[in-house]
């Protein structure tokens, strides 16, 4: 019994004890950890994505684009050209599972999309979605 009043009066007074800690950064550190961050947001890996539509007209996929935004303002959409097609793309999934949620999310707006498999997934954008 003496020794739990002496830990609960212990803690009490410890309760009341303000400590301050500083931290000092070795700048060189900071640089190396800051490289490290750039290095891996710019690595690519495989991933999934949807295909929104495709084409060779390029005012056809730039309406696409506009209108899968108004539907869905909270999703991004970009376009990108492979002579002769522009395809309109969305989404950065680990598994074709998690793309194929978002196709059938939007197959009744946009019927034609697809899922595609895509080797340059930033690794920070699977975080969007």
């Amino acid at each position: 019994m003496k020794n739990i009043l002496v830990f609960i009066a212990f803690l009490m007074c410890g309760a009341n004890a303000n400590a301050q800690v500083s931290l000092v950064e070795d700048g060189s550190v900071m640089a190396m950890i800051q490289r490290h961050k750039d290095i891996n947001r710019s690595m690519t890996v495989d991933g999934w994505r949807v295909q929104i539509a495709a084409g060779t007209d390029r005012n056809q996929i730039i309406t696409a684009k506009a209108e899968f935004l108004n539907l869905y303002p909270d999703m991004d959409a970009e376009w990108t050209f492979n002579v002769p097609y522009y395809k309109l793309n969305t989404g950065a999934f680990r598994t074709k599972l998690e793309a194929t949620e978002l196709k059938y999310r939007i197959s009744a707006d946009f019927p034609n999309a697809y899922i595609i498999k895509d080797d340059k997934i930033k690794a920070s954008e699977f975080l969007k979605y």
